[in-house]
């Protein structure tokens, strides 16, 4: 899954489409080879925050590349649980370096950590890797036979979240997809053929509560786990 970054196989495939603009492999290889000299005198831990899923993609793996300590944040204002010394990333304004050499990343000593909510008591963190997601990435797309299909990949929350970033990396590691980043605010707003949503149970709830209707009807729904009334 990571020979996108180790070969030029895929430069030229369309892997994001943020807003009006479409980005190819090639594109973000460079906006992250730039980032990743951004980060280079940056503290050694990283706190990522919620907001752009692009923005996002380029500063998560710029910074697993630079062997950071990655803390996934989705409330700003959870940066006061933080006791130790940090630097922010959040935004999506990137420069390029077209001549790159990405250094060699172990997806199993890539690790990074989330933050719980601390509804039940002091916030923990909780701490992953890159191959636990490769290996979900890959247990979803041979269960659901979701290859060589071209599906449009869209999303109703953000990377920050557990079930979001799962999802979203494991497609895009895969050339096979296409993710857009235009947040979906309610059903009918999705305006994309031939997608895969990725939701939570909040969002599809007001479904049958408004009775609202898709604006184009995903071809697969993918909901954070919690019951469904």
């Amino acid at each position: 899954m990571l020979e996108i970054f180790t070969t030029s196989e895929y430069d030229n495939k369309i892997i994001i489409v943020d807003g009006d603009n479409k980005y190819t492999y090639a594109d973000i290889k460079q906006q992250i080879a730039w980032q990743i000299e951004n980060l280079k005198d940056k503290k050694d831990n990283i706190v990522i925050l919620s907001g752009s899923n692009y923005g996002f993609i380029i500063h998560y793996f710029a910074a697993l590349f630079c062997k950071k300590n990655v803390y996934l944040l989705a409330d700003r204002t959870r940066l006061n649980d933080i006791k130790f010394d940090f630097d922010i990333l959040e935004g999506k304004e990137f420069g390029k370096i077209k001549e790159y050499s990405f250094p060699e990343l172990n997806p199993k000593k890539a690790t990074f950590k989330f933050f719980t909510s601390g509804s039940t008591g002091t916030p923990k963190t909780i701490e992953k890797s890159l191959y636990n997601l490769i290996v979900e990435g890959e247990d979803v797309l041979n269960e659901f036979n979701l290859m060589n299909k071209n599906y449009n990949v869209i999303t109703t929350t953000t990377m920050c979240h557990s079930f979001c970033l799962s999802c979203l990396i494991m497609f895009f590691l895969f050339p096979d997809f296409v993710i857009h980043t235009k947040d979906i605010s309610y059903p009918d707003n999705i305006d994309v053929e031939n997608s895969i949503l990725i939701t939570t149970p909040s969002f599809l709830s007001t479904i049958p509560k408004y009775d609202i209707k898709f604006g184009i009807t995903p071809k697969y729904i993918f909901s954070a786990g919690s019951k469904i009334d």
